[in-house]
């Protein structure tokens, strides 16, 4: 077959496992009640629908509705920058609430399975063994646990990125450099998500490196250095360029918290844990990932971000495929470039902060340093390539030592044990995703009150406007009313520093009674004496006080 139609059917193996875990429903781009569930698919859609709402600004993806005193973008909110900078652009006088993510996550999925199919035939000249090693990796714990009904990281799930990256490392040989290839492969991963771009870049510089290597006249190596210098460059700006327009650096520097390196690492023993203290495992109704075994502790409770348990399927594959070669060795040169930027990734993953079973080994590092890496804080994601890596090695190993009915006989009794392994897992997310009764976002639609106050608003004000717990509720209210919001729940926030002046300057209104006009003042999780005045409207709700000024309604 071709590698058009090897690339087709990986696609379709990717879309049953989409549809197998999420079903349809996902895909209508009217349903949004399973992103009004809360968690982070919630503050991926609420940012997207202010943007959507909201008119055109510079740069691109400029969100400031959303969080109006912090300047953040869609960026910052995991929206999927470039499916929501398009849809913007196709639904300009659209007003109907409208979501992509179930969408965005069937195509990752059919992608991660394409992508793994064509990079596994580089090796594995056996399209029906390709596509049985890609089902299990496709769906892999690393990819169910990051897309909807867990941890709910839609974007996250665009595993194909970094695995595109691994074949084009792996593809040189004998070809021109693939310049446009690389540069088109890291502007559009800019746009899905910055944790898989910071994924990709050290195999893009993995593969000139790796390309030195295999030149044979020296005195080539000059002028290709000449040449690779003015295509980094151009990447370079090129990608900058794209990540300005999309909104990255909207949130000034000194402002933007970069603390936490070393809080959301990955175990020493991530690929053989099946437990953590994510919260789909502690809800009563599952532990484990596992059906046979329930794991261990975390020394961390933030290694939730670098669980990568393989199941016993895929522990059972690679213990096999490493016992034969004690027998027939098998040649893995070709993994050598993967391997080492795959290596590299799993140290800053590990983190400073080292932990075996439930025990953590600190390593002092700079606080210079600590801050750099601070812009990976949950760091324990980076173990992702070399999950993948280890099992696309056992499986070429396989392929290389067993006859082809073995191969075939294996494959599916490593099929077999892996999702009896993690039928429990899978039975709670499909439930989790067919269960719609949780929704508690419109608690307030039918608030007398709330409707009367909001209606002469303009913009609402949360106070302190680091306290999130309930933004989800006050998010989507001025969403529907069409006014802005000073705060809202960002993959990056500002310092404490920053939130301590913005909360100062609004409680001192709140003292005063000198409320600004069209502002509604929602006041929880502090004291603060409120002022009382006539011609201010005060009413309650459970911990919250809402304030406006009367003349404004």
């Amino acid at each position: 077959m071709t590698r058009k139609a090897d690339f087709i059917l990986g696609c379709l193996l990717g879309l049953f496992v989409a549809i197998y875990f999420y079903g349809m429903k996902i895909i209508d781009p009217y349903n949004i009640q399973w992103l009004l569930k809360g968690g982070d698919s919630y503050q991926h859609f609420i940012g997207w629908a202010f943007f959507k709402n909201d008119i055109w600004r510079w740069p691109l993806g400029f969100n400031p509705n959303f969080g109006s005193e912090i300047g953040g973008s869609i960026v910052f909110t995991d929206s999927i920058p470039l499916l929501a900078i398009l849809f913007k652009l196709i639904l300009k006088d659209f007003s109907e609430p409208f979501q992509f993510f179930g969408i965005a996550v069937m195509i990752n999925y059919m992608l991660t399975g394409g992508v793994l199919v064509l990079l596994l035939k580089k090796f594995i000249n056996n399209l029906p063994v390709c596509l049985m090693v890609s089902l299990l990796l496709v769906s892999s714990t690393v990819m169910s646990t990051r897309g909807i009904g867990a941890h709910g990281h839609e974007s996250l799930t665009a595993h194909w990125t970094f695995l595109y990256a691994m074949h084009l490392l792996l593809a040189q040989e004998g070809k021109a450099f693939p310049s446009v290839k690389w540069a088109g492969l890291l502007v559009v991963t800019s746009l899905i998500h910055f944790y898989l771009l910071v994924i990709c870049i050290p195999f893009y510089a993995a593969a000139h490196i790796y390309r030195f290597y295999l030149i044979n006249d020296k005195s080539e190596i000059k002028k290709e250095i000449t040449k690779k210098i003015y295509g980094i460059i151009l990447t370079i700006i090129i990608l900058l360029g794209v990540m300005y327009i999309a909104g990255y650096f909207v949130m000034p520097v000194g402002n933007a918290s970069t603390r936490g390196y070393g809080s959301y690492p990955a175990s020493l023993l991530t690929f053989i844990n099946p437990a953590s203290a994510a919260w789909f495992l502690n809800t009563g109704v599952i532990s484990s990932l596992s059906r046979i075994f329930q794991g261990f502790p975390s020394a961390i409770t933030g290694q939730y971000e670098g669980q990568a348990y393989l199941g016993l399927g895929l522990i059972m594959l690679i213990g096999v495929s490493s016992f034969s070669l004690l027998k027939r060795k098998v040649s893995l040169v070709w993994a050598v470039p993967v391997a080492i930027v795959c290596f590299l990734l799993s140290l800053v993953a590990v983190s400073h902060h080292i932990s075996l079973y439930d025990q953590q080994f600190i390593i002092s590092m700079n606080p210079i340093l600590s801050r750099i890496f601070g812009v990976v804080r949950s760091s324990g994601r980076l173990i992702w390539p070399m999950f993948y890596l280890m099992v696309i090695i056992a499986a070429v190993i396989l392929a290389r030592n067993f006859s082809v009915v073995n191969q075939y006989i294996l494959l599916l009794l490593v099929i077999l044990l892996q999702f009896f392994d993690l039928s429990l897992w899978h039975d709670s997310l499909r439930k989790r995703n067919n269960d719609y009764s949780s929704v508690y976002i419109d608690n307030l639609i039918n608030n007398k009150d709330f409707s009367r106050m909001i209606a002469g608003s303009k913009k609402i004000v949360l106070l302190p406007a680091d306290y999130l717990d309930d933004f989800q509720i006050y998010a989507w209210e001025a969403v529907r009313a069409g006014i802005s919001i000073n705060s809202g729940y960002y993959a990056r926030l500002p310092s404490s520093d920053y939130f301590k002046k913005i909360n100062e300057a609004h409680l001192n209104e709140v003292r005063t009674c000198n409320l600004i006009p069209h502002v509604l003042y929602i006041i929880r999780e502090v004291d603060v004496e409120v002022c009382q005045a006539r011609d201010i409207i005060y009413a309650k709700s459970h911990n919250a006080l809402w304030m406006i000024k009367g003349e404004n309604n």
